[in-house]
């Protein structure tokens, strides 16, 4: 009878049916234009440290709460989508023949050696090897 009253009350609140929740989503984020703002605030400073609290600021939002809005509207963190895009940049610069060193300055690494550790976790492979792909293709 216990069993039979628990699997009832569970089906009852759990199936769509009957008021259960079936396919919750997630509301909330930031608004597009915030979302673009920062983006872009991004994108044009890959060269420089950018804190949480710098871009909480832009959008007016404590850091925690821009924390979470970010991670709801792109799916990862400020922090990795800025390593994200400096790697993007750095694949890129690769493709040139500035000197490893002079991109990882530009991409906003604090050292050639920081840059190699950073690239090799992300891809795989380290940012000579990388060029010479590329090159190849």
């Amino acid at each position: 009878a216990e069993q039979a009253t628990a699997t009832a009350l569970t089906h009852l609140f759990v199936h769509p049916r009957y008021g259960g929740a079936s396919n919750i989503t997630i509301k909330g984020g930031l608004s597009p234009f915030m979302r673009n703002r920062l983006l872009y605030y991004i994108e044009n400073h890959l060269d420089l440290p950018i804190t949480l609290q710098t871009l909480a600021e832009i959008a007016g939002l404590s850091p925690f709460h821009l924390q979470r809005m970010f991670l709801l509207s792109c799916g990862i963190s400020p922090a990795d989508w800025h390593l994200r895009r400096r790697l993007a940049k750095a694949k890129t610069l690769l493709a040139t023949l500035d000197p490893i060193a002079q991109i990882a300055s530009v991409c906003g690494f604090s050292s050639q050696s920081h840059m190699t550790r950073a690239f090799k976790e992300a891809t795989g492979c380290t940012p000579s090897v990388y060029r010479g792909r590329v090159r190849q293709a």
